[in-house]
């Protein structure tokens, strides 16, 4: 979790936009892709929902993942239990 939130303290202007000049897409995919991965993994086949969340991401919704065999989810969870909807 330090990393995300120092990423957004640091390095991320208000648009959302990589905030290291000259124009670093890298930075602007890659927080994307962390905290997906996250939130979703689904590398090996199997889809595992909030394998990785910070303790402190206690509730939340994602709506319209697609997983890397292309089925599109959403999901929900609370106290550590993720259920699709």
């Amino acid at each position: 979790m330090y990393h995300i939130r120092n990423m957004f303290k640091k390095s991320i202007y208000p648009n959302m936009l990589d905030a290291h000049p000259p124009f670093q897409i890298d930075g602007n995919f890659g927080i994307c892709s962390a905290i997906c991965e996250a939130l979703m993994q689904s590398h090996t086949g199997e889809i595992v929902l909030i394998p990785a969340i910070p303790k402190e991401w206690e509730k939340g919704e994602v709506k319209g993942f697609i997983t890397r065999n292309g089925e599109k989810i959403s999901f929900k969870w609370e106290n550590g239990k993720a259920d699709r909807i």
